[in-house]
C-alpha cells in the first residue's frame, strides 16, 4: 500500500510541475510576429531635425512585450539619451500614459548617439506599462544634442 501511495504522489507531483511550465503556444510567453498581431509600425517625430527613433521589432517574449528601438542620428553632432522612456496610448485626441508603476524611476545612464550612426536598444515594456488594449501606442523619450537638452522623439 505504501508503494502505491508513493507512486501516486510522484505522478501527482510530476503532473503539477508540468502544468507550471511556461508555454510558447499563447499568453505572455508567445513570440508573435507584429504582422500576426495586426500591428502597424507608424511614423516617427523629433524636436530636432536629423535625430529620430524607429521601432525595428516588437514581440511578446518570456518577459512580456518587448520593443527593439533604433536611435538614429543623421547629424554631424554627438547626441546623448538615457534609459528613461514612456509608452502612451492615444485616447481621442490626447496621448495618455500607460504607466503601471507608481514611482517610475530609471537608472541614470547616458548612451552616446554618435554622429551619422544608429544604435539599437531593447525595452521590456510590460515591466512598467500596460499595452494590453487594442489601440494606437507610441514610444516617447528625450535626448540632448548640440547643448540643447530635453529634445523629444517618439515612434
Amino acid at each position: 500500500m505504501k508503494k502505491i501511495i508513493a507512486i501516486l504522489l510522484v505522478i501527482i507531483m510530476t503532473l503539477s510541475m508540468a502544468a507550471c511550465q511556461p508555454s510558447n503556444t499563447g499568453g505572455l510567453n508567445a513570440k508573435i510576429d507584429p504582422d500576426e498581431m495586426g500591428m502597424e509600425m507608424g511614423g516617427t517625430h523629433s524636436d530636432y531635425d536629423g535625430v529620430s527613433v524607429q521601432i525595428s521589432n516588437a514581440f511578446w517574449g518570456d518577459d512580456g512585450f518587448v520593443l527593439e528601438v533604433d536611435w538614429i542620428n543623421k547629424t554631424l553632432k554627438e547626441g546623448i539619451f538615457g534609459a528613461s522612456y514612456i509608452i502612451e496610448r492615444k485616447e481621442g485626441e490626447e496621448w495618455v500614459s500607460c504607466q503601471t508603476v507608481d514611482d517610475l524611476t530609471f537608472i541614470a545612464l547616458a548612451y552616446v548617439l554618435s554622429p551619422l550612426q544608429t544604435r539599437e536598444e531593447t525595452y521590456h515594456v510590460s515591466r512598467m506599462f500596460d499595452v494590453s488594449k487594442a489601440g494606437t501606442y507610441r514610444f516617447r523619450s528625450d535626448f540632448s544634442i548640440d547643448d540643447k537638452n530635453n529634445q523629444t522623439v517618439w515612434a
